[in-house]
C-alpha cells in the first residue's frame, strides 16, 4: 500500500502530514514544506515502499498528485 504524504495550508503556514510521521511538520514557507514532503516521499520509495504526495493550494483544491514507485530491492 502506498504511503500518503499530504502538503496543505493551515492558517498562514503549511504542514506536511503522513500517518507514518510521529507528528505533522509545520512550515512558514510553502517551498520549504514542498521540499521536505518530496524528500520524505523519495526516501520512502528508496526504502522499497511506494509513496503518493498530494499538494493542496490555499483555496483547498488539489494542485497535484505525485507518485513515487518503490525502488527494487538491491
Amino acid at each position: 500500500m502506498s504511503q500518503l504524504i499530504t502538503l496543505l495550508p493551515v492558517d498562514d503556514s503549511w504542514v506536511v502530514r503522513s500517518s507514518h510521521l510521529a507528528r505533522e511538520l509545520p512550515f512558514r514557507s510553502g517551498a520549504q514544506a514542498e521540499t521536505t514532503a518530496r524528500r520524505i516521499a523519495a526516501e520512502t520509495a528508496r526504502e522499497g515502499r511506494p509513496a503518493t504526495l498530494e499538494i493542496y493550494l490555499r483555496d483547498g483544491s488539489l494542485a497535484g498528485r505525485i507518485l513515487y514507485s518503490a525502488a527494487a530491492a538491491a
